[in-house]
């Protein structure tokens, strides 16, 4: 888990004035700090500027100037302006405070250490020196004087309570007390049920309640409308003017999932657990089909059946940590059932690796092998052997972790679809494909959760995609096949009472191909509810 970001705490109150100062610095540096109390920072700034430029000496001034500079980002410069505010005018306590957070936010903590103990000096800063001090020490790994800073810091100022409780929180965690820590988060979340933080304990709290055991069980329920129903999501298998392959319609369905974890191995740098799960779709209207009489009554009808898949999926996952980066293998076996027939089988081998690069982001790559294996029906309509085929995909994501469980990413893949049969038909899926995708996780208040991703990609086919399908004569060729292919999802998760979550959202795909056969657009809307133990 990556490191969480220390806020720069900055003071916008007027001090009052000292004897240091031109009468036109303090002027200057007065209504720059009433244009930063409106928001307007910029402005602000340039008002500090004029000041500090009109009396170098006025520690007021450069003080202005450096929690401003702070506050955009210039910590290099907010330290600067702050130590020689201290350095012209020792008693202004209030720039050892921020000079202090400062020296925080750069990780420099043991030189953060004796202006923070300096403001501590002052009633009015004890609290949240109090506070950054318990950050130092924390960081340094010295954890009982950390915790006794944060009962401090939460005692003198019931506004520091949320955070101080988390870091202590943090603190149990290092030390691997994890019902303590447990015991602190889920204290955030009920003190402070409506902040940015809570959400960021809950999922420490639910992730440590996880493994706790060695065990994991869920089970999802959801209503979804489909305006294209697919017979597979994740492969193209034909056209809309075969409804066996694409249906072309709209229609309603119950989806259900349900599935669990085992951890048969859990240790500080190594672990390994299996995992099975059945996902089931029950359409409501497509797919019907009739027995007749021979004189053309119908004899019966089944609802709803054709597009109906049942699928079985087996899971062994095994990573590994270490201190600069972390790995793993994931392999699963997936079985799937069209109706009550055997419709497809695969299999997937995935290792992965992730390195931090900063305190806040992580680059993310894999490479990933896919064994798609149809089963021949008993129709020539029902026989997808042709598009049998191993999937090659390599990938990478750069994470960045905005705090607050908080994240943006953005990735590049590129697979090759490399068909097993050696005929025009099969060969004709052979393809190559570059994916560019971005999106964003981020928690709301109320520990409410929204993300989003936007993913485009191209897939060049062979030149035997030219070759018409039969009946049209061979040598009538077409273009060679290319597909431009937009996605866009967005989902919200409401947490429910006990170990539910409410999931709403859309999914689209624009499927846009220059042989007309293979173009379709899809949009599913989905409302459901997953309880997890």
């Amino acid at each position: 888990m990556m490191k969480r970001l220390v806020p720069l705490v900055i003071s916008l109150t007027l001090i009052a004035p000292a004897a240091f100062g031109s009468v036109r610095s303090k002027m200057l540096y007065s209504r720059g700090v009433l244009q930063l109390n409106a928001g307007k920072t910029d402005a602000a700034l340039d008002l500090f500027q004029q000041a500090v430029e009109e009396d170098p000496n006025d520690g007021y001034a450069l003080y202005y100037r450096g929690v401003t500079r702070g506050q955009l980002g210039d910590n290099d410069g907010a330290i600067a302006d702050l130590a020689q505010a201290l350095s012209v005018q020792p008693t202004l306590t209030r720039a050892a405070l921020e000079l202090g957070i400062a020296l925080v936010q750069k990780e420099e903590y043991s030189d953060a250490i004796p202006f923070l103990k300096r403001a501590q000096t002052s009633p009015d800063l004890e609290a949240r020196a109090s506070f950054f001090l318990g950050i130092c020490r924390l960081r340094r790994g010295e954890y009982d004087e950390a915790r006794a800073l944060f009962a401090r810091a939460a005692a003198g100022d019931t506004k520091l309570a949320a955070s101080s409780r988390y870091y202590e929180g943090i603190i149990s965690y290092r030390e691997g007390k994890r019902e303590e820590a447990i015991e602190h988060f889920q204290a955030v979340v009920e003190g402070a049920p409506d902040t940015q933080i809570a959400g960021e304990a809950k999922q420490l709290s639910d992730a440590l309640q996880t493994r706790a055991r060695p065990w994991g069980l869920y089970a999802s329920t959801a209503l979804q409308y489909d305006s294209n129903v697919l017979l597979s999501g994740n492969v193209n298998l034909g056209t809309a003017d075969s409804p066996e392959f694409v249906s072309g319609e709209g229609d309603g369905r119950a989806v259900i999932n349900l599935g669990g974890h085992y951890r048969l191995l859990d240790r500080e740098w190594v672990g390994l657990s299996v995992g099975y799960d059945l996902f089931q779709s029950l359409h409501f209207g497509l797919g019907n089909t009739k027995e007749l009489h021979s004189d053309g009554r119908i004899k019966s009808t089944s609802c709803c059946t054709e597009f109906n898949i049942q699928n079985h999926g087996v899971v062994l996952d095994l990573s590994f940590a270490t201190d600069y980066f972390d790995s793993g293998l994931l392999a699963r076996h997936d079985f799937a059932l069209k109706q009550t027939d055997k419709f497809l089988e695969s299999g997937t081998v995935l290792p992965w690796v992730s390195v931090p690069n900063t305190d806040w982001a992580e680059t993310q790559m894999s490479f990933r092998l896919l064994l798609n294996d149809f089963y021949g029906g008993d129709s020539e309509a029902d026989d997808f052997d042709l598009r049998d085929a191993y999937n090659y995909a390599g990938a990478i994501r750069e994470v960045i972790d905005l705090g607050a469980a908080r994240y943006v990413w953005v990735g590049y893949r590129y697979d090759k679809e490399d068909p097993v049969g050696n005929d025009p038909g099969s060969q004709s899926f052979a393809y190559d494909g570059n994916q560019v995708e971005t999106g964003f996780s981020w928690t709301l208040p109320s520990a409410y959760g929204i993300e989003a991703g936007y993913s485009y990609r191209n897939e060049s086919y062979d030149d035997a995609s030219r070759i018409p399908p039969p009946p049209l004569p061979p040598n009538d060729l077409r273009p060679q096949r290319s597909d431009n292919v937009h996605g866009v999802y967005v989902l919200l998760h409401i947490p429910l009472p006990s170990y539910f979550e409410l999931t709403t959202g859309v999914f689209s795909t624009f499927n846009n191909s220059n042989q007309s056969e293979f173009a379709y657009d899809r949009l599913v809307g989905t409302i459901g509810v997953t309880a997890r133990l």
